[in-house]
């Protein structure tokens, strides 16, 4: 295990909730994002798509045809004529995904507890590999205020003409523009739901459904032939990991019951925990249930300014935080994240 590593993922942890714990305003919200955008922005080959996109960078500067989004190729063309231009792509990719999530925990007045909790429920670790995806995913967290409001027109607006720029698959999250007609479920609905699609995974009876559905959907259904690893079933994760998943899913289920009914954020993570684990075995599908699972980083903090004393945050805190080191360990090699190396380390 890469010790330097380690630490440099919890210094920058440790510096982003301090900054945004001890400073007021808009200024904790540029502090706190310091040092995670220093972690983000430079990192130098870290995440396992990170060489796939300096191809793509290639390919667009050579005008050679590439399949990505218009908004991200448009990224890549500002920067074309620049040597190393990929790094500057990546680097304005990085601080666009975090300060708009920033905003995101700034609006609720959760950036101290959201601050913690995009290092130990892995966000970094997803953006830092899913370059277009984790800056679609922050769009959404931010367009999710509009379900709140109903207004469905900024909504659209936000997910069909801004998102998808970024990530094709943002389009399939329009129909969550109505996830609040769910608060009529009762927890123990949800209780029994997510059980038992976890007892279905561990099973393995969604194995062969997938490849099936997908052939049904445009532009995806390339993957059966050009991208067949990502149809491929996926090593079964830690169990200890799911096991923390399955009781995060419990634990914000029980406490639902402290925020509005109609709270957005909360029915859209645990409808995502349910399509997680139906999804869990193709990382095709897997991936789209991020923009759902991931509202996990705003929800805990809306618990947690809820409810919770002084004694218990901290519980949880340390809690979350050995989940952290343990995702390190056992887990974090998923997204690429080690060794971590910047590229003041490659000059």
């Amino acid at each position: 295990m890469d010790l330097t590593s380690i630490l440099v993922y919890n210094f920058s942890m440790l510096l982003t909730a301090f900054f945004s714990k001890v400073t007021k305003g808009k200024l904790s919200l540029f502090l706190a994002l310091i040092p995670v955008l220093f972690l983000c922005g430079f990192r130098y080959n870290v995440g396992n798509d990170y060489l796939a996109y300096i191809q793509i960078f290639h390919n667009i500067s050579q005008f050679n045809e590439t399949y990505v989004e218009i908004g991200y190729k448009l990224l890549n063309s500002i920067f074309k004529s620049f040597e190393f231009g990929y790094f500057y792509t990546f680097f304005i990719s990085s601080f666009l995904t975090l300060f708009i999530v920033m905003l995101v925990f700034y609006r609720y007045k959760i950036l101290n507890y959201g601050a913690f909790f995009i290092f130990s429920f892995g966000f970094i670790f997803m953006i830092n590999d899913q370059i277009r995806q984790g800056l679609s995913i922050a769009l959404f967290l931010y367009s999710i205020k509009y379900i709140e409001s109903d207004d469905f027109l900024k909504f659209f607006i936000s997910i069909v003409l801004i998102s998808v720029l970024f990530h094709y698959s943002a389009i399939a999250l329009l129909p969550f523009y109505w996830i609040k007609s769910l608060r009529v479920i009762p927890n123990r609905v949800w209780a029994l739901g997510i059980f038992f699609t976890f007892i279905f995974y561990l099973k393995g009876y969604f194995v062969s459904f997938f490849p099936k559905f997908i052939e049904l959907i445009p532009y995806y259904n390339k993957y059966l032939t050009t991208n067949i690893h990502l149809l491929k079933p996926e090593s079964i994760s830690s169990g200890l990991s799911l096991l923390y998943w399955l009781m995060v899913s419990f634990f914000c289920l029980y406490f639902k019951k402290h925020l509005p009914k109609d709270n957005p954020y909360i029915l859209l993570f645990l409808l995502g925990n349910i399509l997680f684990f139906l999804f869990k075995d193709y990382q095709l599908t897997t991936r789209f249930t991020y923009y759902l699972v991931y509202t996990k980083i705003i929800v805990f903090p809306l618990i947690f300014k809820q409810i919770f004393s002084k004694r218990e945050k901290y519980f949880f805190c340390l809690f979350s935080l050995f989940y952290f080191e343990l995702q390190i360990m056992l887990s974090a090699s998923n997204h690429g994240a080690f060794p971590y190396h910047s590229i003041f380390s490659e000059l």
